[in-house]
């Protein structure tokens, strides 16, 4: 009697939190896997669109592909800007893509940025973001070129108007943020009660 086919995740898969996944580009063998997370999005940062395949399990399963155009990580530098990054946090962020799946070419650099980028914005301290993300590099630990960019990450980021419960609490309104450099842009009901820009 034969079982069903083993599961396989995706390269460097890994939870960011219980409805955030992060990893490599999917391969169909991948999408078994991928379907057991009942995912609503799958964010890809990656230079070209998703493939034919993953638009196709995409449309099988409801899930909507995001694609923001990145390129290829190059020797001692991030190929991401600032908007950029603010632009993945807001739809990492945003109860309408969750559960999601975000991911570049080998779940390493480009994701790794991403996902400290928004640790920082979380509220993480520094040293937790770098623990975390050396999890997921080749090398096992972090170049000086994705430090710095951390370190410096500005800009101002769209906040939704309902936010999951790992983001603040789920609530808005919270303390003065705890990084004056990242600006949130508030949806207009929700200004008064937000306190403005961190």
């Amino acid at each position: 009697m034969s079982g069903l086919p083993p599961l396989y995740p995706p390269f460097r898969f890994g939870h960011v939190e219980e409805d955030l996944h992060r990893g490599a580009y999917p391969k169909p063998r991948n999408f078994r896997f991928l379907k057991r997370l009942s995912l609503r999005a799958i964010v890809s940062l990656t230079p070209e669109p998703p493939s034919a395949a993953l638009l196709e399990f995409c449309t099988a399963h409801n899930i909507t592909p995001i694609h923001i155009r990145v390129d290829k990580p190059k020797e001692d530098t991030i190929p991401l800007s600032f908007p950029k990054t603010a632009s993945i946090i807001a739809a990492l962020m945003d109860p309408v893509n969750l559960p999601c799946y975000v991911h570049c070419i080998d779940g390493s650099v480009v994701t790794g940025a991403a996902i400290m980028c928004l640790r920082k914005v979380q509220g993480w301290a520094l040293a937790s973001a770098k623990v975390e993300c050396t999890r997921y590099l080749k090398e096992g630990a972090l170049g000086s070129e994705l430090i710095e960019f951390v370190e410096k990450f500005n800009a101002d980021i769209d906040v939704p108007s309902a936010l999951p419960k790992w983001m603040w609490g789920g609530h808005v309104s919270f303390r003065k943020h705890a990084y004056p450099a990242v600006r949130l842009k508030l949806p207009p009901a929700q200004q008064g009660a937000g306190g403005g820009a961190g």
